[in-house]
C-alpha cells in the first residue's frame, strides 16, 4: 500500500533537468562499432586460440590440457574405487 501524499512531499519529484536521453550518445555507439569491426576485420586476424596455446606452452602440454578440459566430467561417469 502506498502512503497517501507521498508524491506531494518536498523533494519527491525527480530532477530531470540534466537528463540527456534525447541527445545522441556517440561514445557508446563508437565503442560498439569498434568492437564489432574488430571481430569481423580480416587484417587484424589472430591465430586460433589453440595455435596460440601451442605456441605458448608447447604441443604436448596443450594436447594434455585441452583433452582434460574437453573431457566428460559428469559425476555419474566417475568410478569410485
Amino acid at each position: 500500500m502506498l502512503t497517501p501524499g507521498r508524491d506531494d512531499a518536498p523533494g519527491a519529484r525527480a530532477d530531470i533537468r540534466k537528463m540527456t536521453a534525447a541527445s545522441p550518445q556517440t561514445r557508446g555507439l563508437t565503442l560498439i562499432l569498434e568492437h564489432c569491426s574488430g571481430l569481423t576485420s580480416e587484417d587484424k586476424a589472430r591465430p586460433a586460440a589453440v595455435a596460440r596455446l601451442r605456441l605458448a606452452i608447447g604441443d604436448e602440454l596443450a594436447r594434455l590440457l585441452l583433452s582434460s578440459l574437453a573431457g566428460d566430467h559428469r559425476r555419474s561417469l566417475l568410478r569410485v574405487v
